[in-house]
């Protein structure tokens, strides 16, 4: 089940809704690689269910108007009590990198990925079976 949030970023929030489109159109294994990294704070303090009633407020509330960060960060404590604690601000809103609790997906599309990216590393091309089955 995929109920990761990703970065809070101006895009990242929108990105999330996105994703969410892949897995139910394409699946929950092409949804996992499309992850990419994962907010686990978030993750850890509210389930599914709990994230979809915060995501229909937060469209109600902010539908067809650009918000920025701080006032994200504001609508997300004030929706989520005690978030705050579990997660560094900081590193994800103004940080560089992958945050040191950000995760890979789960998804044995993106295993075989960094497989066959592993053995290209080594001087192995993919062969045409191996991907024949990818789509852009």
């Amino acid at each position: 089940m995929i109920s990761e949030v990703p970065r809070i970023k101006s895009h990242s929030f929108t990105t999330y809704a996105g994703r969410r489109i892949v897995q139910v159109v394409h699946g929950e294994d092409r949804a996992a690689l499309n992850i990419g990294i994962g907010w686990r704070g978030l993750n850890d303090e509210m389930e599914r269910p709990a994230f979809v009633e915060f995501l229909k407020k937060y469209m109600a509330t902010f539908k067809f108007r650009s918000i920025d960060a701080e006032t994200f960060l504001t609508f997300l404590k004030v929706n989520v009590p005690g978030i705050e604690k579990d997660v560094v601000w900081q590193l994800w809103t103004e940080g560089t990198g992958i945050p040191s609790d950000a995760f890979e997906p789960v998804s044995s599309i993106y295993t075989k990925i960094l497989s066959l990216a592993n053995e290209f590393k080594l001087g192995r091309m993919p062969k045409e079976d191996e991907v024949a089955d990818w789509h852009g």
